[in-house]
């Protein structure tokens, strides 16, 4: 990391003896998850080092990436989210059932992904409740075809159980793990029971079938360090998902967050 000059000289003399068109590089930067003095190390260093015929890829989680004050997301690198989905528009949801039911045929035997697709209407529910995540979703898929019939009310009882014993737990396990975060896990999980899933109930309750409803919620810049650190561990845990800067009343910007649509489901946010 102390001589990105040196690695990139080493990489494109490379390039030019072995007549090759590009390099990628492949970073798994997720391993220094927690370590913001090294994540801050590894973009300065990833910075120097992109650019001519080194192209540079690296693996983040959402929420708890520290960048650094010399890397600008969006103009030093482009944000994909490899889970994400536009779960407010027809064609989104459509072209993420049609994905996952994809992903499912290639892993089940036709027996059962045939009994899967007889009953669409449950498939698609579980597909919609995995929040775009894969691994999300193969696990309610097998808590489904674990039970002993396969229908909307199972596919919807599989999703409950999956947040509660999975991500919840594993949101709370990170108490562990991380026990310098431990009031901020503790202080999103209160956030999220005690606060956000009654107010969107509030938001969305009296609404019709075909009526819009809602699981977006926005957090204003002005909030206090704690309380922005809880959320990001929330997003870490999969719980909320982040999408894009709003503005707000007197023109502030504020962060616009999505509840989980599995948390959603199972904590009857939806009317």
């Amino acid at each position: 990391f102390s001589n990105p000059d040196g690695v990139s000289r080493f990489i494109l003399d490379m390039i030019e003896d072995l007549k090759i068109h590009r390099v990628v590089l492949l970073f798994d930067e997720a391993a220094h998850t927690f370590d913001e003095i090294q994540q801050k190390s590894f973009f300065n260093f990833f910075k120097m080092l992109h650019g001519n015929k080194i192209s540079v890829k690296a693996a983040v989680y959402p929420g708890i990436t520290s960048y650094g004050g010399n890397f600008e997301v969006g103009h030093d690198a482009v944000r994909i989210s490899l889970g994400a989905f536009e779960e407010n528009t027809p064609k989104g949801r459509q072209e993420l059932v049609a994905h996952f039911r994809g992903l499912l045929e290639k892993r089940l035997k036709p027996a059962k992904f045939g009994s899967l697709m007889k009953k669409g209407e449950a498939l698609d529910l579980a597909i919609l409740c995995s929040n775009g995540n894969p691994r999300a979703f193969l696990q309610i898929i097998s808590k489904i075809l674990a039970g002993s019939e396969i229908s909307k009310r199972s596919a919807l009882k599989s999703v409950t159980d999956y947040m509660l014993e999975e991500l919840t737990q594993y949101h709370l396990g990170l108490k562990d793990r991380l026990p310098r975060f431990k009031s901020h896990i503790e202080l999103g999980m209160t956030f999220l029971k005690a606060h956000l899933v009654p107010e969107l109930q509030k938001k969305n309750q009296g609404k019709r079938e075909d009526d819009v409803q809602t699981v977006y919620f926005t957090m204003d810049d002005g909030i206090p360090y704690k309380v922005t650190k809880a959320i990001s561990l929330l997003e870490y845990s999969g719980a909320i998902f982040a999408k894009s800067n709003v503005k707000t009343a007197g023109r502030r910007q504020a962060r616009r967050y999505g509840l989980n649509l599995g948390l959603a489901a199972a904590d009857k946010v939806f009317h």
